[in-house]
C-alpha cells in the first residue's frame, strides 16, 4: 500500500454514518449501542454489511506502526462526539431523545504518530452549533523515514482531564477533546531506523486549554 498523505478525507464509512446520523432516531440508537461493552462498534446496527467488514478488518488492523486500544478510543470519541451533539452531560442517561440536534461532521486524517480521536465544535448566532469529529490516525505505510517529525497528542501542557460530570462542557460555546491514551513509548526497531509508537494507559478524554483554542464560553457572533 502506497504511503498515505497528511490529509483529511471523509471516505464511504464515515461518510453514509454522519447522513444516519441526521436521523435523531439513529443518534439514540447508535449511543446505546456505544455504551454496550459486549458490542463491537463494528456491529452497529446503523452499519452496512460492507462497512462493518471495512472497520472491523481494516480500521482495526491496518496501522501496523502504532499499538493501543483502536476500539475503545473510536467507541469513546462517538460518544462524545454525540453527547455534544445533543448537549448531554457524559453522566447523563439518555431518556429517549438527546436533549439537541447539532450537525455532525465526521473526518479521518492519516500520517499522526498514534491514534486519538479529536472532537470540536463551535456555536454561532446564525448557524447555531456544529460539531466535528475528527480520527487522527496513524500512516498505514511502511515506516517514515527518520527525520519525519510528527505531532504528537495528549500531553500536560494545555490540557486537563474532562471531569465524570461533563455537563457544563457541553453547554460551552465553543471547545475541543482530546481522546488517546494517557502514556506512550517510541520505539526504534532494527535493523532500519523505523518508528513505532506504543501507547499505553487508560483511554481517557482531556480538555484543551482556551488559550490554545478549547474550552471556553464566547458570546454567539456570526
Amino acid at each position: 500500500m502506497p504511503a498515505m498523505p497528511l490529509a483529511m478525507e471523509v471516505g464511504v464509512l464515515l461518510e453514509r454514518l454522519a447522513v444516519a446520523l441526521d436521523d435523531p432516531a439513529n443518534r439514540s440508537t447508535l449511543y446505546a449501542e456505544l455504551l454496550n461493552p459486549d458490542l463491537h462498534i463494528w456491529q452497529s446496527s446503523l452499519l452496512t454489511p460492507e462497512d462493518a467488514d471495512h472497520m472491523e478488518h481494516h480500521w482495526m488492523q491496518w496501522m501496523h506502526n502504532w499499538t493501543g486500544d483502536i476500539e475503545g478510543i473510536t467507541r469513546e470519541t462517538m460518544r462524545r462526539t454525540l453527547e455534544v451533539a445533543g448537549e448531554l452531560g457524559h453522566d447523563e442517561p439518555l431518556q429517549g431523545r438527546f436533549p439537541a440536534h447539532h450537525p455532525i461532521d465526521l473526518f479521518v486524517t492519516c500520517g499522526a504518530e498514534q491514534f486519538q480521536g479529536f472532537v470540536s465544535w463551535r456555536t454561532t448566532s446564525t448557524a447555531g452549533r456544529h460539531v466535528v469529529a475528527l480520527f487522527s490516525a496513524p500512516d498505514y505505510s511502511p515506516p517514515p523515514p527518520d527525520d519525519y517529525e510528527y505531532w504528537t497528542g495528549i500531553t500536560p501542557d494545555g490540557r486537563a482531564p474532562v471531569e465524570p460530570n461533563g455537563r457544563a462542557d457541553v453547554q460551552l460555546a465553543q471547545g475541543v477533546l482530546v481522546v488517546g491514551h494517557i502514556a506512550g513509548t517510541r520505539v526504534e526497531l532494527p535493523p532500519v531506523p523505523a518508528k513505532l509508537f506504543e501507547s499505553s494507559g487508560p483511554v481517557m478524554t482531556a480538555r484543551l486549554a482556551a488559550e490554545y483554542g478549547g474550552m471556553h464560553d464566547v458570546p454567539p457572533s456570526s
